[in-house]
């Protein structure tokens, strides 16, 4: 009998040791802190990450996440030109912005848009932008992956000349979503509605899918400001497209990527200078023309440079459009052009 009681006091000994052995094993292999995300109140909180920590992360999990309360800072931490919708249903205002790098090279910019009432109402309109470069392709299959979202009758549709796909997916307190999505060059674009809109659901579930693909076709680019020293600015007005000049070893290259987009390569330049690119198309009665400047990367000690050019959508009435280019840099105007699709 007593050596029955020392056989389970030695048992129960060993359990507790074992217990507090995996207990220790558990707590040192975790970081306790890896990302330090922004609060409610921050305007711009950096996470801390180290290169060591970095491989620990979750795949989804961001090793930079800024916070903005002001667009044109938003615009300026990214390293891609935004598009903002020139088209904002009942006049939402712009809320907040939010700035994320991950470990596999994937950059994400959020914009969220907002009807005025008080920040903690779920209930209120809001508009979702998001930007994502990424070399994942959207499909159904990258949609409905799992633990990804619950997306409820995906349908495919045509926006700015790219496949994309609308669904829906049932919520709480913010009422259910309307979400619209697809691929053009190397951004995955994601166009959300919630909040106090009529209720996409089984009996009407792609009831605001022509207002989603509206907010989309009028999606225009901004560009990086950050670092930018005026004094090297080419002296000419963005006000009028220069003419064509010519300089002795400026060459200027455009390459199609996509149905909408290119990527301009010039070399020759003078290393540190920053270019302006105008960018157009016309048709009778109709024109576009965009404007690039006050890049955040400059020429290269090389005298190379490179640009992606991106909403190349042709015009109403237009079945494909040739996009005249002009470079301007400190000895001339390099031009070029490209029809798409």
């Amino acid at each position: 009998m007593k050596n029955k009681r020392i056989e389970r006091l030695m048992a129960i000994s060993l359990m507790l040791i074992l217990t507090a052995c995996t207990a220790q094993s558990i707590s040192t292999s975790v970081p306790s802190s890896i990302v330090s995300l922004p609060t409610e109140s921050a305007t711009i909180v950096p996470s801390v990450i180290t290169p060591a920590l970095s491989a620990t992360l979750a795949p989804g999990q961001p090793i930079q996440y800024l916070e903005f309360s002001d667009l044109t800072e938003a615009e300026a931490a990214a390293t891609f030109p935004l598009w903002i919708p020139a088209f904002i249903p009942d006049d939402l205002e712009f809320y907040r912005a939010w700035h994320s790098n991950y470990a596999d090279g994937n950059e994400n910019i959020r914009i969220l848009y907002a009807e005025p009432g008080e920040p903690r109402d779920a209930s209120r309109k809001m508009l979702d932008l998001q930007m994502t470069r990424t070399e994942e392709v959207i499909s159904r299959e990258t949609i409905t992956r799992p633990l990804k979202v619950n997306a409820l009758d995906i349908r495919e549709v045509q926006v700015r000349g790219q496949t994309g796909f609308t669904y829906w997916t049932q919520s709480g307190a913010g009422g259910n979503s309307s979400i619209l999505t697809w691929r053009e060059g190397k951004f995955n674009i994601h166009l959300s509605l919630f909040g106090d809109w009529p209720q996409p659901d089984e009996m009407n579930p792609h009831r605001l899918d022509d207002l989603l693909v509206k907010i989309a076709e009028s999606l225009q680019t901004t560009y990086p400001t950050a670092g930018v020293t005026p004094q090297v600015m080419p002296p000419v007005s963005p006000t009028a497209t220069p003419d064509c000049q010519p300089a002795t070893g400026v060459t200027i290259d455009v390459r199609r990527l996509s149905d909408t987009t290119a990527v301009l390569h010039a070399s020759g330049l003078q290393p540190g200078e920053i270019p302006f690119i105008f960018y157009g198309t016309s048709i009778i009665g109709h024109s576009m023309r965009r404007e690039a400047s006050g890049f955040a990367k400059t020429v290269d000690e090389h005298g190379e440079f490179s640009f992606e050019l991106i909403g190349l959508q042709p015009l109403e009435g237009q079945a494909n459009a040739t996009w005249d280019i002009r470079l301007v840099h400190r000895r001339g105007v390099a031009c070029a052009a490209i029809t798409l699709p």
